[in-house]
């Protein structure tokens, strides 16, 4: 499904170039979980980034055998606070003009009594599943996770790992998750190990 070669990703500070990623190669097979680990600053965020398009390479390539769109859960949620979780979710139908969105995400990811409140009045747990369920929304192919744990507490992130895994069983779309959290690794059929460069 996705093949990176020689991917290379760096910035000029003051002057002297730093590698946020150097020569990653990796090869991805349709339906795969794969678990991205790395101590904060390895490069995680940046591979997600360049996957989903958000950034470009340095160096290297990235190819893709399937065009069917990208979900992309981020770090802190990134709700817009004006809307509801409902309007959050639905964000992307603005933008993705598809046949059949997956709108019965709400109600299997037991949001559906929490759908007209705004983020301010909902729990991390709860943000989290929103930003899951947007997306999703397009049934996308390819789901990007980055630290989909990392802000919440220990049972809460059980449940989200739980729901990850229920939902990649049931749709079978590829997922690649950024971490800290080793729980992860045992839903992973892939382990990628960054380091510092």
């Amino acid at each position: 499904m996705l093949e990176i070669r020689n991917l290379s990703k760096s910035y000029i500070y003051n002057k002297q170039k730093f590698f946020a990623l150097k020569n990653i190669n990796l090869d991805i097979k349709e339906g795969e979980i794969i678990a991205v680990f790395g101590a904060s600053g390895s490069g995680k965020t940046t591979l997600l980034n360049l996957i989903a398009g958000f950034e470009k390479p340095t160096s290297g390539k990235i190819i893709s055998f399937q065009n069917s769109g990208i979900g992309f859960i981020f770090q802190d949620f990134l709700l817009l606070p004006f809307l509801t979780l409902e309007e959050n979710i639905f964000l992307p139908l603005k933008f993705n003009k598809i046949k059949d969105p997956y709108f019965q995400i709400i109600d299997e990811t037991g949001l559906n009594h929490r759908r007209n409140h705004k983020p301010a009045f909902t729990s991390g747990g709860e943000k989290q599943r929103a930003a899951i369920c947007r997306a999703l929304i397009t049934r996308p192919k390819l789901l990007l996770a980055d630290e989909p744990t990392g802000n919440l507490d220990e049972k809460t992130a059980k449940s989200i790992i739980q729901l990850l895994q229920k939902l990649h069983k049931e749709k079978n779309f590829t997922m690649i998750i950024a971490t800290h959290d080793q729980k992860i690794a045992k839903i992973a059929d892939k382990i990628i190990n960054l380091k510092n460069q």
